[in-house]
């Protein structure tokens, strides 16, 4: 009883502070079946990472309805460019190439820590 008590705690202060988690391992089906119960529930913003057709398939395989999740894909967000150049100015001592740089931001992972870095999302969470 306790331990249900604390949840409850914990999901009500994450209503009340609510904020926007990227989910870049979105063709997961843990990863789609937990966004839903996130979103359903109004405890957090979810934006998904990746490939929309390959979630969509997914989810409509899995019976997970997730029209009211945004999606977001690397190579056509119009923040693709922004990301590439700040990761470039992050990865200065590490002399990375615009064209390594260019080929990291298409990785969702990538994207979503870009997405937090510059303000575009609350946290990031990888389960992998």
């Amino acid at each position: 009883k306790e331990f249900m008590s604390f949840i409850e705690n914990i999901r009500k202060k994450a209503k009340m502070n609510k904020q926007t988690i990227i989910l870049p391992e979105s063709t997961d089906v843990r990863i789609l079946k937990a966004a839903k119960k996130v979103v359903d529930e109004g405890i957090a913003n979810i934006i998904l990472v990746g490939d929309k057709e390959e979630i969509y398939k997914i989810s409509k395989k899995e019976k997970i309805d997730i029209n009211n999740i945004e999606i977001v894909e690397p190579n056509n967000d119009k923040r693709y460019e922004k990301y590439v150049e700040k990761y470039l100015e992050l990865s200065k001592k590490f002399k990375v190439t615009k064209e390594e740089a260019s080929k990291c931001l298409l990785d969702p992972l990538y994207f979503g820590m870009m997405m937090v870095k510059l303000g575009d999302g609350d946290r990031t969470c990888c389960w992998s």
